[in-house]
């Protein structure tokens, strides 16, 4: 029994994920017919996925996501040391 070559296969929010901008975004290239998924399915085809991501990667949308994140962790680091800096005095 032979079995086919499975291709690979995104989703929207996968390839929002990966290239760092909100969903909202691809699914907008995708109303626009600039991408197109896989007929009869959710799914973008993986280069096609490749492709857009790397676009989506050098857009706007994807230098400000990246600021929210990076002052989340900063946020979160923040509070991670103030805990532990707590911690220690009182165990002193």
């Amino acid at each position: 029994m032979s079995q086919g070559v499975l291709a690979e296969v995104f989703t929207a929010d996968e390839v929002a994920r990966a290239a760092g901008v909100p969903a909202a975004d691809v699914r907008a290239r995708l109303a626009a017919g600039e991408i197109r998924t896989i007929p009869g399915t959710p799914y973008i085809a993986g280069a096609d996925a490749i492709r857009l991501g790397r676009q989506l990667k050098t857009s706007p949308g994807a230098a400000r996501e990246r600021r929210e994140l990076a002052g989340a962790a900063c946020a979160s680091s923040a509070v991670h040391a103030a805990l532990v800096a707590a911690a220690v005095w009182c165990s002193a």
